[in-house]
């Protein structure tokens, strides 16, 4: 037998506790941007990586000026 919700929360309540709810980690990911990095290769990363961070710099100093 499986409780409900409502027996459960009194249970927990007779404790000192209570019933809350959390996001689930990873919900709402595009994971379409992981699997692709995923298929690159150490190099391809490194390279995409020094690219992405000199577009990032160049950011900083335009915001800067």
């Amino acid at each position: 037998m499986v409780p409900r919700v409502d027996t459960l929360d009194r249970l927990l309540a007779g404790c000192g506790q209570q019933l809350a709810t959390e996001p689930r980690p990873g919900l709402g990911i595009d994971r379409t941007a992981i699997r692709a990095l995923l298929r690159l290769t150490p190099a391809q990363r490194l390279r995409l990586a020094t690219r992405e961070g000199r577009n990032l710099e160049r950011l900083a100093r335009a915001a800067s000026a």
